[in-house]
């Protein structure tokens, strides 16, 4: 194995070696380094003459054409092979972009979500989120200024060439940059936000940089004064902190809430990428796809390629090829034809033809149009020429469509329609569709929602191809223009093949038939819309290494000695070029497109001093353009000198990785937006079925679950309007979630919760006859079981006896065990004509002898038989596995082991049993019966048997034996059952679908277990605080005393709980007690109301434990004091004597602040503030303990109101209330402690700002 695995290692690596020619392998130099930006010019503008085109430089034999660009994350050609990572295909487009693989010789194009093969190149923005392509369009009428498209047409250009016939048609606003380029304005609050916080931390990162980064100096031409020119500083988009203009950094103005932001083209074209590689990952099934081929117009300048570099690197492409449109979909048409194929990838080229053949492809997409000359031979294909037009394309005739709409509007309604917004959006709209109508008929109707009704508006392919003149006319120059440069006669072309949606047009077409000596058969591309990515596709797929491509753009410099443009002529790429020094310092580079054209300022070269004040006046400069188009600084030769490439219009490093931080941030809050969003409809779905079931629980509960519920729902809605600046809170939804889930499960019971999964629990029980009568008086105590299957199981003929009272009791369903051959009344027919449902089967024994094993095979086989032929009848069969099950007993005095010998009985009794059934298992459920001598007689807990590893080992049979279906929807029971113990342990396994007891139903706790739990409490308890000195004794005078109090708060409770407590006053207590009271005695006394009044229970009295606890009634302050009580008090809570019938009683006293909730409010505020103590207490300790603690809420400084008093005692989670008593000899009026007011109203002598308020300031 290891000789293998060292053998493939060394192929490989041979492979990789084998890519490295002898250049590259001889090349051990330093990288040259490129900057972003060009050093000050030393000559001016003026100084600059027009080119002429007919004197080129000659070019210098260069043997290394595949020098390695630094700058370029595409130098690596990726070779298809075995271990080649997957490279998709992006056809990013001005109106809209696809993606495809090629995979085993064949092109897929990848459908998005929708199932269309491309998406609109189109994203928008709201104040919550981004919206990407289809989705991005449906944001026209809402907010149409946020609306990008069309944007690829402002990449890489600066912003004075952008013109106003361009901008006109756009809804959204394009600013001048700090460095001149092109930005997008946007307004939305969420980008705004999450830009502030990338720009300060990129800003604070570029400071520390900045403070620990000394200045280089020394070879490099400097000022005056010594120190370093500024490189970048003029051309290169900065970090700065003007208006905001400067590559999106901030917000537009230094108003804190201002929603208003800017983008760059390259952050926009990143979604778009980030758009495709996230489908295409989706459809692959990859998580991370990390290389690209991605298409360009072919006339594009340096800046405008590294601009889609960037894009890609933004969207997280680390290794990216660019091709030209028109050069993909020549491979495209050449792969189709069989003039090319994919022999690199092991696609046999036996059948190429090897006689040259040349093809004219003719490119007209929504944002540029191209020509190209291909020809092909031997299988390879080589681009003689391209001419094309990055800046004209289908959208420059949808604009010439929408001022003819315009016009005739105006003209027939005597209505301007003003190009803003909804309007723009719409007129657009209505001219694509017009474009295609005339495409096939005569004349298009318009209509326009804007023209409400007065009519539509007919245009005629007449009169849109005289608007569209001058644009065909400019098309029909490239082809021309391209035939003269390649000295090309059109009948030496042996086909045009047209590419792209406005190829279409009928006037394109005409226009080629009148083309003189044109004979040629129009041959429109098979996948018209689908050529260029196809080709693409192709591209990285292997026929890379079969493609010649002309680099269009011809690369010149400026001599200043002679006053004019040296240029080389069109090139293959990629290819070196060396330029003599001569003595100048540095060396500007310039692209030309076109004859007659300005040449594009794009680089210059800067070269160190060798001396002090010395420069070689023999140097060479070497640069390269590598296969993507990209120019580079070349270090290689004898002759070259060390020289650093400045280009123009580069975004800093800075700036790049600002917008790639942005990008991450935006990818995860959209993601965490997408979780968010799932767990809401999760909790929606949750909250329908727990608001069913609040009506049965008791009113201290369910208003523990109402008040829950709706401190979420606030949570969620406070969060959903500030959730844009905090993204990283939206985990704490997750956490609340499961909170409340675990509280709803406490509240209603594991059975509702298993409930709501959609498969309810089945819980079996075996009679015996002796066993009937106490199984149905515990039955009938309870009530019906609603949240689970119940299913009692007997012999046919005991049940036939049983069977009658067993019926009367609601929610029971019935199973007989097995059926007798002998016995026809006990078939399956019979069993189902009487009503009885389901039916018991044990599989067989299982031997390792041959002569028992060959019967215990057809045991089980006639198992297998027995239980489809049941199913068939249309009974429900619980089949038992498992030695217990089999009755078999030889290993049951095993211990060692035992798990894996219970494997392989399942395993045995599987096999022999699912063939006779087959794959219908709709009817069936599986119960493991572990065998009985493995519990616990004391819990029932199973010893030496992983339960959860055994119901997954049979499911795992279940889709080996028969298919996944079944092994995902049958459910498995586990048998054996005997205790309530092992209820508790088992309910709470979600692999547990069942639970199957023997007799279990005799357990009056196991019963009761089927129902939802009680929650009943019906004590209140009244704490009175005498001050120190007197005895906390409570007699019948002090008894007297408080029925006046008692019968106004808290009538209508049958037990009222008394405690007298002592207490001394401590002030500025720290540690002891954060109330402020320490008590020092207590007494209590039970009463009951009989004879209309309230007497003492004789015999009967209640050790008390009090804690206090002084808070506010809401938010974090609350939290905390609880979370600090219940840490200090949680032995007090757990002590087995509090199970015994000690009453502990937690009072809330709330701070003065309280007092300020208006009196109508009042009520609910308390209410409030103990159900959140009681559920702090059900999740941190129990829910028994919960249920069992008496939480009473202190009257002191609480309104005097009678009547708001007895609205606070009523509510459900006040046990009871706290009130401090008058001393004895102060009570004056008709009694004591209370008197009568001259209205009537009973008041009642309770101080209220004595003692503990001093404390609680």
């Amino acid at each position: 194995m290891e000789r293998a695995i060292v053998k493939e290692m060394k192929k490989a690596l041979r492979q990789v070696l084998s890519t490295i020619t002898p250049g590259e392998a001889a090349r051990g130099r330093k990288t040259p380094r490129i900057l972003p930006g060009p050093p000050k010019l030393c000559r001016s503008k003026s100084s600059l003459s027009v080119l002429d085109n007919d004197e080129s430089f000659p070019v210098s034999p260069a043997t290394d054409c595949g020098a390695v660009l630094p700058v370029s994350s595409s130098n690596v050609r990726g070779k298809a092979g075995a271990h080649a990572p997957v490279r998709i295909a992006i056809d990013l487009g001005t109106s809209s972009c696809s993606v495809a693989v090629c995979r085993n010789g064949t092109v897929q194009v990848i459908p998005d979500a929708l199932g269309k093969l491309s998406t609109p190149s189109a994203v928008a923005f709201t104040d919550k989120k981004r919206l990407v392509g289809v989705q991005a369009q449906s944001q026209q009428l809402r907010t149409p200024e946020n609306l990008l498209f069309e944007v690829k047409r402002l990449i890489g250009r600066d912003y004075e060439s952008i013109t106003e016939e361009e901008r006109r048609w756009w809804p959204f606003i394009v600013v001048k940059g700090n460095s001149g380029e092109p930005m997008v304005e946007v307004k939305s609050r969420f980008l705004s936000l999450l830009q502030s916080n990338c720009g300060d931390q990129i800003r604070v990162e570029q400071q520390r940089r900045m403070c620990g980064t000394e200045s280089e100096v020394g070879g490099w031409p400097t000022r005056a004064g010594g120190t370093p020119s500024p490189v970048g500083h003029e051309m290169t988009s900065s970090m700065g902190s003007d208006v905001g203009l400067h590559g999106g950094a901030g917000s537009s103005s230094t108003d804190a809430v201002s929603t208003t932001t800017y983008l760059a083209p390259e952050q926009i074209l990143a979604m778009l990428l980030a758009k495709m590689k996230c489908d295409a990952e989706a459809f692959l099934q990859c998580e991370d796809l990390h290389a690209a081929v991605i298409t360009v117009p072919a006339l594009y300048c340096d800046r405008q390629r590294m601009a889609t570099k960037v894009a890609a690197e933004i969207a997280g492409f680390r290794d990216v090829q660019l091709v030209s449109e028109s050069t993909a979909a020549a491979v495209s048409y050449a792969h189709h034809t069989g003039l090319m194929s994919l022999g690199s990838c092991g696609v046999s080229s036996a059948e190429e033809p090897r006689s040259a053949s040349k093809m004219l492809v003719f490119s007209l997409g929504g944002g540029n149009v191209e020509v190209a000359l291909v020809t092909i031979a031997g299988g390879v294909l080589t681009v003689n020429s391209t001419v094309g037009n990055p800046i004209l394309g289908g959208m420059d005739f949808d604009h010439k469509m929408m001022d003819l709409i315009r016009r005739r509007v105006q003209k027939q309604f005597h209505r301007p329609s003003a190009l803003k917004g909804r309007t723009l959006w719409e007129l657009k709209t209505a001219t694509e569709k017009a474009k295609k109508d005339l495409t096939l008929l005569k004349d298009a109707q318009v209509e326009l929602e804007f023209l409400s009704g007065d009519g539509n508006v007919v245009i005629r392919r007449q009169e849109f191809e005289k608007e569209c003149k001058d644009l065909l006319k400019q098309c029909m120059e490239c082809v021309t223009d391209v035939l003269r440069k390649t000295h090309t006669w059109i009948t030496e072309v042996n086909a045009l093949v047209l590419v792209g949606g406005s190829t279409r047009i009928p006037k394109v077409v005409d226009m080629f038939r009148k083309l003189s000596d044109f004979s040629l058969e129009l041959k429109s591309h098979p996948f018209q819309d689908e050529a260029v990515v196809r080709g693409a596709a192709l591209f990285a797929a292997g026929c890379s290494e079969r493609v010649v491509e002309i680099h269009p753009v011809r690369i010149a410099y400026y001599d200043y000695r002679r006053g004019k443009y040296m240029p080389w002529g069109q090139l293959s790429r990629p290819l070196t070029l060396t330029l003599p020094q001569d003595g100048q310092m540095e060396l500007n580079l310039y692209e030309i497109r076109k004859r007659g054209e300005q040449p594009i300022r794009t680089a210059t070269i800067q070269m160190a001093e060798i001396g002090k004040g010395e420069v070689s006046h023999h140097a060479l400069f070497r640069f390269t353009i590598d296969r993507c188009g990209i120019l580079g600084l070349d270090e290689g030769g004898t002759a070259s000198v060390a020289a650093r490439l400045y280009k123009y219009g580069q975004p800093s490093t800075d700036q790049i990785r600002y917008w790639k931080q942005l990008a991450v941030e935006l990818t995860v809050y959209e993601r965490r937006i997408g979780e968010k969003s799932s767990e809401r409809n999760q909790w929606t779905k949750y909250i329908f079925e727990v608001e069913k079931r609040e009506s049965s629980c008791p009113p201290w509960l369910g208003s523990i679950i109402y008040q829950w519920k709706c401190d979420i729902e606030r949570w969620l809605a406070e969060e959903g309007a500030g959730i844009q600046g905090r993204t990283q809170q939206l985990t704490n939804f997750e956490t609340m979630f499961a909170d409340f889930k675990t509280g709803c499960r406490h509240a209603f019971g594991e059975l509702w919760a298993r409930s709501l999964s959609g498969r309810r629990f089945i819980v079996v029980d075996r009679w015996e006859a002796s066993d009937v009568d106490e199984c149905l008086q515990n039955l009938r105590a309870n009530k019906s079981p609603q949240l689970c299957d119940v299913v009692v199981s007997m012999s046919f003929k005991e049940l036939c006896k049983a069977k009658k009272p067993i019926e009367e009791i609601e929610g029971i369903e019935l199973a007989t065990r097995g059926f007798s051959s002998d016995d026809n009344d006990a078939s399956p027919d019979a069993v189902k004509a009487i009503g009885i449902p389901y039916v018991v089967l044990s599989a067989g024994p299982v031997s390792p002898s041959d002569d028992r094993a060959l019967r215990c095979k057809e045991w089980n086989r006639i198992v297998g038989q027995q239980v489809a032929i049941a199913a068939q009848a249309g009974l429900r069969v619980l089949l038992r596995l498992g030695q217990d099950g089999s009755g078999n007993q030889q290993s049951s005095d095993r211990t060692f082991g035992l798990e894996e010998e219970e494997k392989r009985v399942c395993e045995a009794q599987l096999k022999d049993i699912v063939p006779p059934i087959g794959r219908d298992w709709r009817n069936i459920e599986i119960v493991y019966a572990p065998p009985q001598h493995v519990s616990s007689p004391q819990t029932g807990a199973l010893l030496d048997i992983d339960i959860v590893s055994m119901i997954r080992h049979i499911r795992g049979l279940m889709r080996d034996l028969v298919n996944s279906e079944a092994a995902d929807s049958t459910r498995v029971l586990v048998g054996g059952c005997s205790t309530v113990g092992m209820w508790d342990d088992l309910i709470k396994c979600e692999e547990i679908q069942g639970l199957v007891f023997e007799g279990g139903f005799q357990d009056r706790l196991l019963v009761q277990k089927l129902c939802a739990p009680t929650w009943e409490r019906r004590r209140k308890v009244l704490l009175c605080r005498e001050k120190s000195g007197h005895s906390p004794i409570l007699d019948k005078r002090k008894i007297e005393q408080l029925q006046n109090v008692i019968k106004d708060l808290m009538a209508g409770d049958e037990v009222i709980t008394v405690v007298l407590i002592t207490v001394n006053s401590v002030k500025n207590a720290k540690t002891e007690n954060p109330s402020g009271l320490r008590a020092t005695e207590t007494d209590s006394v039970d009463l009951v109301w009989r004879d209309g009044a309230y007497q003492q229970v004789e015999n009967l009295r209640s050790k008390v434990t009090v804690i206090s606890l002084c808070s506010g009634y809401h938010g974090e302050e609350l939290e905390q004091a609880i979370e600090d009580h219940l840490s200090r008090s949680r032995g007090k809570l757990k002590r087995p004597d509090f199970a015994e019938g000690e009453v502990v009683v937690v009072e809330y006293r709330p701070k003065l602040g309280v007092m300020e909730i208006p009196p109508p409010s009042l009520a609910l505020a308390m209410e409030a503030a103990l159900g959140r103590i009681r559920r702090r207490i059900m999740m941190n300790i129990s829910p028994h303990v919960a249920q069992a603690v008496r939480i009473v809420c202190s009257l002191d400084g609480l309104a005097t109101d009678t009547h708001m008093r007895r609205e606070i005692t009523k509510q459900p989670n006040v046990d009871g209330v706290s009130l401090r008593l008058e001393e004895p000899g102060n009570g004056t009026g008709e009694g004591a402690g209370n008197t009568t007011s001259r209205s009537g109203h009973r008041k009642y002598k309770i101080s209220g700002n004595g003692g503990s308020h001093d404390n609680r300031r």
